[in-house]
């Protein structure tokens, strides 16, 4: 299996008029991290990869939330993961 670095991608799976977006944090107060929008409509879809650097590049180890919603701030959904590759 060949080694990608760090994906994160939203999606809109509804035509329901709310963009689909994410946050993803790192349980470290001092590393900063982003959100990101899905606002083309149903079906539309954005990524980031580590080969962007810098906030993108998750550390090794590191434990992350994603707390994600796509129905207007009405209930989204959190979890959480460590990055181990």
């Amino acid at each position: 299996m060949k080694e990608r670095g760090d994906i994160i991608s939203v999606c809109d799976t509804a035509a329901n008029g709310h963009s689909a977006w994410t946050t993803v944090d790192r349980l470290n107060p001092d590393v900063e991290g982003y959100k990101m929008y899905a606002r083309g409509g149903k079906g539309s879809c954005t990524s980031h990869s580590a080969a962007e650097g810098g906030r993108y590049n998750l550390a090794e180890g590191g434990q992350y939330t994603l707390n994600f919603e796509g129905r207007g701030d009405n209930g989204g959904t959190v979890a959480g993961f460590i990055n181990d590759h």
